[in-house]
């Protein structure tokens, strides 16, 4: 289903028609999204709890995907050894782990992350979920745009997890009830 957002952008569910899209820009947003083969993310889509896209003109130019902490997604991301998920959840109950979100590098400073993550709040706000949670690399390298956009948003850490010597994130949450 397609929702107008504003005059010349479209939101939709991540559909076949945009699965190849979304993945190729994940890929061009590695290392800041996690690297994934387009089956891999295929199966992040169609296991997901909440996506969409945003589409002008038939191009993506934004993508989010979404797991709830509920026992279809705790099993699913579990098979799939999603730490980051698995950690969140040893640390709260009854969150959306965004588990990536990427736009278009051309069309950055347009609202588009504000505008998902609003649609992602309308979401949880709906399902009576309490946090909306993100993880934000701090290894290899800070994610310095992803934290300012978060803080704006109104996310602050809760943890930190060091798995390696090259692999660290930030836990963020965001309180909604």
């Amino acid at each position: 289903m397609y929702i107008p957002i504003v005059d010349k952008f479209l939101k939709s569910e991540i559909v076949n028609d945009y699965v190849e899209a979304c993945h190729i820009l994940n890929q061009n947003n590695v290392p800041e999204v996690g690297d994934r083969p387009l089956d891999e993310f295929k199966l992040l889509v169609e296991n997901s709890d909440y996506n969409c896209c945003i589409v002008e003109n038939k191009t993506v130019v934004g993508f989010v995907i979404c797991f709830q902490d509920n026992k279809t997604s705790t099993s699913f991301l579990t098979e799939q050894n999603h730490k980051n998920f698995i950690e969140i959840q040893r640390q709260m109950n009854n969150f959306l782990y965004i588990d990536r979100i990427a736009v278009h590098e051309n069309y950055r400073g347009q609202n588009i992350g504000k505008e998902i993550y609003q649609h992602v709040e309308k979401f949880a706000i709906v399902n009576n979920i309490e946090f909306l949670t993100a993880e934000i690399n701090l290894l290899p390298k800070k994610n310095e745009i992803s934290f300012k956009f978060h803080e704006k948003y109104g996310f602050r850490e809760f943890s930190t997890k060091k798995y390696s010597d090259d692999y660290e994130v930030s836990f963020q949450k965001k309180n909604l009830i």
